[in-house]
């Protein structure tokens, strides 16, 4: 059975692609040029409700995005790839529902200095490259993180510290 394929839709100046079956939906891309940005953790379209669960490929790509924030009761999954590459995003707090940073994820955010992740963060996978040549200069690993791809964090110089907590499930930096 293939699945049913829905139009996308705007909400809040976003473009989402919603899983009619799933009742989910994805960040595909923004029709202004926003800099401050906030996700629901749902949209509702002709009365029905999805919940946003991923930030799709590329969408905020080269996008002049300074802030990200999450609904308190956000159902975000994954971060895929290249979902803020080249953009001048500035923070962001992951919400601790989010499993997977993907790769390239944050590549290249030259203006990337703070991130951070929710309390019980059930963050599991960072892809390779995910935060390559970013700016950030400090990063603590959430204790739930069990893989992390090669180059996530080649940040030349700027990098000063990864703390891996004492209870970390970390069984793989990749190399």
């Amino acid at each position: 059975m293939s699945e049913k394929l829905s139009p996308d839709i705007e909400y809040d100046n976003i473009i989402y692609s919603i899983n009619e079956e799933e009742n989910t939906a994805g960040v595909l891309c923004f029709t202004r040029n926003l800099t401050n940005i906030i996700i629901p953790q749902s949209i509702k379209h002709e009365s029905k409700e999805y919940d946003v669960t991923s930030i799709l490929e590329h969408a905020f790509k080269q996008s002049k995005i300074k802030l990200i924030q999450f609904a308190s009761d956000s159902k975000l999954q994954k971060i895929c790839k290249g979902s803020f590459c080249f953009s001048t995003i500035e923070s962001i707090i992951i919400p601790m529902s989010v499993k997977l940073i993907g790769e390239c994820a944050f590549h290249s955010c030259k203006q990337l200095q703070l991130v951070q992740f929710e309390s019980d963060s059930k963050l599991q996978t960072i892809e390779k490259e995910a935060f390559r040549y970013s700016m950030i200069k400090n990063i603590t690993i959430p204790s739930s993180v069990t893989f992390i791809g090669e180059r996530a964090f080649c940040l030349r110089k700027q990098l000063q510290q990864v703390e891996i907590l004492n209870d970390s499930k970390l069984q793989m930096i990749d190399n």
